[in-house]
């Protein structure tokens, strides 16, 4: 489910199918489970490659990277540098806001706003 295999594969699906935006994870590490095609296993990338890569894969559909688990502030301000990084056009997170006092839900919130608009989004 979050291997750079299915991933890729789900971005290149949603651009042949026509899909405007595809909601993506980002692939977890670079392990490769049994199963992949063998031209995967032979891949080696970081989770800033992987990113790259499916965004690429996604041709002209925009992509939103999904906010997965609850992540600590440090982690989620690496995944949203990481997304905009690799040119996506911008993130979905739930938890990783809802899960948080107000307070603390607004200063990150400021902070993955000023991240994104370096990039442009």
């Amino acid at each position: 489910k979050d291997s750079l295999y299915a991933i890729d594969y789900a971005a290149r699906v949603a651009l042949e199918l026509g899909a405007d935006i595809v909601k993506l994870n980002i692939p977890k590490d670079a392990k490769y489970p049994d199963g992949n095609p063998t031209e995967y296993a032979s891949i080696e990338y970081t989770y800033c490659g992987a990113a790259e890569r499916v965004v690429r894969s996604a041709g002209r559909c925009l992509v939103l990277f999904s906010g997965g688990s609850k992540l600590g502030d440090d982690d989620l301000i690496n995944k949203v540098e990481i997304s905009m990084k690799a040119g996506a056009t911008g993130l979905i997170f739930g938890r990783n806001m809802w899960q948080r006092s107000f307070d603390e839900a607004l200063a990150i919130t400021e902070r993955v706003q000023n991240i994104m608009r370096e990039f442009g989004a």
